[in-house]
This record gives C-alpha cells, structure tokens and sequence, in this order.
C-alpha cells in the first residue's frame, strides 16, 4: 500500500489498531480508495497489529478506587465482585484479582476485583444471654 500510494505522489501516514485477524495488512485508510485527493496530500493508513501483552499490576490491598485507578492506568479495566467481611479495615479494600497480580495478558482484558464489604458479626448468644442456666436446661 505504501509503494503504490508514494509511487501516486502521496504522504503516507500510519496507525496501528490491535486485532488477532491479518496483521500486518490494511485495515482502513482515509481518504478511502477512489475517492479524489490533491497530489502530495497525506493519506492515513490504518494497519493491523498483535494486541500488546502486558503484565497485571497487583492491586491487592488497595482501596477500591486506588486499585480502579492502577488498572486503568495500565490498559485494564475492573469489573467488581464483592465479599462480605467481619473487619472494617477490610471494606472497601481490594482482596483478590484475577487475572492474577504479574500475569501477562492482552492490553485492554477485564480485571475482576473482590471488593470487602463490611458486615458487622452477630454477636454470639451466651448461656446467660438465651436464659439456658437460669432457665435450668441443663
């Protein structure tokens, strides 16, 4: 594509767009074929490219919207799951991910994050409490 559109006395521009399907050829170009442009225009041509594989940053431990911004930074986003939890220093905090921390997957894949969701524990019933020693049920 570029020989032929250098040799008709254009600019060639490239983009890269990721796809598992004909790397390497044209995807697109713009203006599209038969459409007249001026000689020694620039014609962008849109070629296709392996996705980037890139490594999960662990977010483990992270606040919710910490972890969110981590992910997205790098190319991924979350999609959230919650487990409930007996300690507050848990809510709101990332507790596991999958793909796993360090794994190398395609730029742009869905990361699950389990998020703690704070649960005050029912307090256990004591003999006292449900009357089992003054009520004699022993």
């Amino acid at each position: 594509a570029d020989t032929a559109l250098t040799n008709a006395g254009f600019r060639v521009d490239h983009s890269y767009q990721a796809s598992s399907k004909n790397l390497g050829k044209v995807r697109a170009q713009d203006p599209s074929s038969g459409v007249s442009a001026t000689v020694g225009s620039s014609v962008q041509v849109t070629i296709n490219q392996a996705p980037k594989r890139v490594r999960v940053p662990n977010v483990v431990g992270q606040t919710q919207a910490r972890g969110d911004r981590t992910l997205q930074n790098a190319g991924f986003d979350a999609v959230y799951a919650t487990r409930t939890v007996t300690r507050r220093s848990q809510n709101g905090i990332v507790l596991a991910m999958s793909p796993g921390a360090g794994s190398t997957v395609t730029q742009g894949t869905n990361v699950a994050l389990t998020i703690g969701k704070f649960k005050r524990p029912r307090p256990r019933p004591t003999p006292r409490a449900c009357g089992c020693l003054a009520g004699g049920w022993w």
